[in-house]
Formats: C-alpha cells, structure tokens, sequence
C-alpha cells in the first residue's frame, strides 16, 4: 500500500501496511528531536523498524514491533513528546550504520592503544603526549571507518536531505510549498568555505608571533596532533577537488576535529613544549614581541624586533617563526591600527 509524500499518514493505518514505507516522526512540541523510520518486512518477532533520531542518522537502531495501530506502535520508540507521522521518501540508510557499534569499541581500542606508546618512554614528555596521540588516533579511525556515504534521504534530481535539512523541508511541504534544495554544487561550496575558514584561522595563528612561542605544539609536524591535522590538510590540497560531495564534507569535519585537537593540546602544554633549557629565552622573546607591537617609536621597536630575532636565532628551533617572518611581521603590525589583544 503506498501512501502519499510529505503528507500525514492517515488514522487507522496498520503497521503490516506501511512494510517498505518511510516515515518522519515530527514532534508538535518544540525543542524535541524528530526521527526517522523506515518498516521492514516481517520476521517470528514481528515488523522490524530502523530508526534514527535526525540530528544523528548515521547511528540507525532496530526495534521489533507487533502489528497494529502504527502511531501506537511507534510510540515505544519514547521520542518525548507527542507527534505527527510524515509519509517521505525511502531513506538511504548509511551501509556501514549497523557497524557503528563496532566502529566506535575500534576507536577507542585504536585511541588507547595509541597513546599507550609514548606513555610507555616513562617520561615527562611521553606523559604529556599520551592523550593527544590518543586523541588524534581515534579521530583517524573515526574518519577511516566512517568514510561511506552517510545516510540521507534522496529526492529527484541529484538532491538529497539530511539531517540539517530534512525537518525544515518537511514543514515546508506539509505547507504546500516547494522548497528548494541546495544544489551538490552549492553544498561543495558551503563545504569549502568551512575548511577555508580552518585554513584561514591556522594562517591567522601561524602569522602571531606571540602565540607562535606561546603554543609552539601547533606548528611541530613531530608532534602528532598536529601531524594528524597536517595530514588532513595536505589531503585537501592533493585529492579535494575530486572528491564526491559526502567525502568532501566528511573531510572537512574530519579538518575540523583535528585542528581543534592540536590547537587545544598547543595550547594546554604552552611552552611546556619547548626544551627546558629554551624556555626563559621563550618568555623574554614573548614580552620583546609585545613590545615591539606596540612600541611607540621607530627606534623601540626596532630594539625589540631585533631582540626577538636574536632569541629566536639563539634557539634555532623549526617550529619556532623565522627571523623574516618576525621582521615582517612587526613592521606591518606597526603600519597598520592597533587591533584587539588576541586578533594577530
């Protein structure tokens, strides 16, 4: 039995006859999330029914249900609140979704097992290393295992919803408008401007002189948090232009967790990172930049430029900026209005 699109199911309608047909469960109670459901054919038990809640639906359950009534029925599913029951397309459920159990116990055996390495030198430095290894592990796998396309709802053409999508267009056809659908080239466009904005603040960190010293983690490739997060930018660079829109956007959120990794780990070891010997040198290179920002003079400033680069040069640490990129720096820093502490 077919029932028509984006419209209420109608009352008295039995679970045997919705085998095949999907459903959107939209709550009348603001606030609660709405979920997905799809009525498979029958087995001893009953009419299995994968669900999802929107906001989540990669992470798809099964739940058996007798027939019967089948708003009554779906209300074991518990959504919170009271709801209507929206007829849409068959969903393309993620292939790898009943896996996802399975991904995530790998994940965290993967992450564990990770950072047990350098916690295992039995030094400070392993220590301290231990989590973001961990960490960065286990978003690599996140990343690996989750690769497929992920679950979404496809419409005519080569649109699809998905769970940012999905309940807005709904309302909108259960209001009798058509809505339209982001285009895949629109959605590459969105999907670009984000990784460009990850690009454009690590850029924006990597030009602060001050935060260069002050979080010195984020820009060694030795230490893995940041080599996960150059990893995936190098990716980018070599194979985004090629990739279908879904593995776009999982890259891109793959980008995003790993520069919020290493930035978070650069900045909670500080120049904890840098040898020991290195970091009294560090701190007097930190207040002879600041001073150099926001010296009055030509000749202040010059003093202190010339003081951060005989430390920076004293140190010869990589990761650490260069002594052009200092003497640029500065002299436009003194060009250019005063900005906001923090800003670059």
């Amino acid at each position: 039995m077919t029932f028509p699109l984006w419209n209420p199911l109608p009352a008295g309608v039995v679970l045997s006859e919705l085998v095949g047909a999907c459903l959107l469960l939209l709550p009348t109670s603001p606030g609660v999330r709405a979920v997905v459901v799809s009525v498979q054919f029958p087995t001893e038990g009953g009419y299995p029914v994968s669900f999802a809640w929107v906001d989540a639906l990669d992470a798809r359950g099964v739940l058996t249900l007798a027939d019967g009534d089948a708003h009554d029925r779906l209300t074991r599913l518990k959504i919170g609140a009271a709801f209507d029951v929206i007829v849409i397309p068959p969903i393309a459920w993620r292939t790898q979704g009943e896996r996802l159990r399975f991904s995530t116990a790998l994940m965290v055996l993967g992450g564990l097992t990770a950072g047990a390495i350098p916690l295992a030198t039995g030094t400070p430095v392993g220590a301290a290393l231990a989590i973001p290894t961990a960490a960065a592990a286990a978003a690599t796998l996140w990343w690996v295992l989750r690769r497929r396309a992920p679950t979404r709802i496809p419409l005519p053409g080569e649109h699809h919803l998905d769970g940012a999508t999905l309940v807005d267009y709904a309302v909108a056809r259960i209001g009798g408008e058509r809505p339209e659908v982001m285009s895949g080239a629109d959605q590459r466009a969105r999907i670009t401007r984000r990784i460009d904005a990850v690009r454009a603040e690590y850029g924006r960190l990597a030009s602060d002189i001050v935060y260069r010293i002050e979080s010195p983690a984020l820009f060694d490739a030795a230490v893995p948090t940041t080599n996960a997060f150059e990893v995936a930018l190098a990716r980018y660079a070599t194979e985004g232009s090629g990739l279908e829109v879904d593995d776009l956007d999982a890259l891109a959120a793959d980008l995003e967790i790993r520069f919020s990794v290493a930035k978070d780990h650069a900045e909670t070891v500080g120049m904890g990172h840098l040898p020991e010997a290195a970091r009294a040198d560090a701190r007097r290179a930190v207040k002879a930049a600041t001073l150099a920002a926001g010296a009055a003079t030509d000749g202040e400033r010059q003093a202190a430029m010339d003081q951060v680069i005989r430390i920076l040069d004293s140190l010869a640490l990589y990761y650490l900026p260069a002594p052009e990129q200092v003497r640029g720096k500065l002299t436009s820093s003194a060009e250019t209005p005063a900005t906001p502490a923090g800003d670059g």
